[in-house]
């Protein structure tokens, strides 16, 4: 099965339109779908069917007869806060969290995850991440 690549939305007088998967998140849920709240999410990427979005009307008509929307951009407060709890929800499992080192910094290396950095302290890499650092 393919995967989408573009939400279809129903606007109000049997109008749709499409927006591409790639612009939209979690946060821009405004309402969530019945029996699929927000906090059951795996990732910010899970939208599911039935979730209201805030969208922008970009152009009311297109040379092709449609109308061109796009999605309008949260609050970064709303986004990191989607982040954080999705972090916290791995960590708190004990599944690893991704990121990636961005330099050496006393006691550690600094790290990006997810648009967060954080402390990677030497107590807890193995001799392969630091060669691989330094």
């Amino acid at each position: 099965m393919v995967a989408p690549v573009a939400a279809t939305l129903w606007l109000c007088l049997d109008v749709t339109a499409e927006v591409p998967l790639s612009e939209l998140d979690v946060s821009h849920v405004i309402r969530p779908a019945v029996g699929a709240p927000l906090a059951d999410r795996d990732s910010l990427a899970d939208l599911r069917k039935g979730d209201v979005v805030r969208v922008r009307i970009k152009e009311l008509f297109t040379p092709y007869g449609d109308m061109q929307l796009e999605a309008v951009h949260q609050e970064l407060s709303i986004t990191q806060n989607c982040t954080w709890a999705e972090i916290s929800a791995k960590a708190s499992e004990g599944r690893p969290v991704f990121g990636r080192v961005l330099n050496q910094c006393p006691g550690g290396y600094a790290v990006g995850v997810a648009g967060f950095v954080g402390l990677l302290p030497y107590s807890r890499t193995t001799a392969a991440t630091a060669q691989r650092v330094v």
